[in-house]
């Protein structure tokens, strides 16, 4: 550790500040710049290295300003953090926030295709909800009038109107849910509970979650005498997602199979299902946040593309996995694999 450019009043504080940069630089994979108040660059990571194009042995003990056409505003930042664009040319820039230090300033640095994918998932954020949210509330607004401008002219099909109302609601329900979880899980996904879990219970809770046009499918279950470990709000959230995925990707004839082992370290639950199936194209992408395949029954059935995304999300915070095999025209088979502790 480099303590000459430190006053002497100053040691202990800096080197406190040098060891919490490398402890950054194991943390994350942003770029990182350590600054002296003098604007020479002190630390300098091997992420920044990737990100700007400019090795260590080259930016450390230099000025920063030379680094950067537009390096010598550090010293105008002497408060909260701020977003900077450094350009080292017209052509060539990189994204930063500055963190204004006691002794200088930590930089870090963005790679733009990631600050790119930020606001691509922002347009699909608002995308989803838009079209999510829309659907529902049109529906309610829909049956709700109908019901206040015909009250008497109704008669046996009020209720109708009223079941579909509620059901609407759940739906939508449903969607504020995923994207209030959606965002849990982007900033941290904790386990409040782990208890030891019925399967077979834990199931009729997830069937319970389902939309009403699930009711009444077959569903064959072979998970006897199996218990999970684990959050029973989480996983009840987990097995609802997977299974409502495969109800809705299969015709209203077809079954979904549901049937579990378990040894010493795991307990894995398959759910497996005879529907259309997912492509080569699409299979690496499922559990990614929003991705819906373009089929005609997505058309039909809708979705925010987040359902499979919460499901890993969930099996991951559990020290578990999701995994899946697919024919193309023969169906899917869901794997979940969860740890055997408590």
């Amino acid at each position: 550790m480099d303590l000459r450019w430190a006053a002497s009043t100053d040691i202990e504080a800096r080197a406190r500040i040098e060891l919490a940069f490398e402890t950054l630089t194991h943390l994350t994979r942003d770029g990182l710049a350590l600054v002296s108040p003098d604007g020479i660059v002190r630390a300098w990571n091997d992420a920044a290295a990737a990100i700007t194009g400019i090795t260590e042995n080259a930016a450390v003990a230099v000025p920063f300003h030379q680094l950067f056409e537009n390096g010598d505003a550090l010293a105008a930042m002497v408060n909260d953090p701020c977003a900077v664009r450094f350009t080292r040319s017209a052509s060539n820039a990189v994204h930063a926030t500055v963190a204004p230090l006691t002794c200088g300033w930590l930089i870090s640095f963005g790679e733009e295709r990631r600050l790119r994918r930020v606001e691509q998932l922002k347009s699909e954020l608002l995308a989803a909800v838009s079209h999510e949210l829309k659907t529902p509330i049109a529906a309610i607004k829909a049956y709700a009038t109908t019901l206040r401008l015909n009250a008497d002219r109704l008669g046996t099909r009020r209720d109708e109107y009223l079941r579909t109302i509620d059901e609407q609601a759940d739906r939508l329900t449903r969607v504020v849910d995923d994207l209030l979880f959606a965002a849990r899980v982007d900033v941290e996904l904790l386990l409040e509970r782990r208890e030891r879990l019925s399967l077979d219970r834990l199931l009729d809770a997830a069937i319970d979650m389902l939309p009403s046009q699930a009711v009444g499918r077959h569903i064959e279950r072979r998970v006897e005498h199996t218990d999970v470990y684990g959050d029973p709000e989480l996983l009840r959230l987990l097995f609802s997602h997977v299974v409502e995925n495969a109800l809705k990707f299969s015709s209203n004839d077809s079954s979904v199979a549901i049937s579990a082992s378990q040894d010493d370290a795991h307990t894995r639950i398959s759910v497996r299902d005879s529907g259309i199936g997912i492509d080569a194209e699409n299979l690496p992408y499922i559990f990614d946040r929003f991705y819906r395949a373009e089929h005609d029954l997505t058309a039909i059935h809708g979705g925010n593309g987040l359902g499979l995304y919460l499901a890993a999300s969930i099996a991951q915070a559990h020290g578990g996995r999701i995994e899946v095999e697919s024919t193309l025209g023969a169906g899917s088979t869901f794997t979940i694999t969860l740890p055997v502790r408590m």
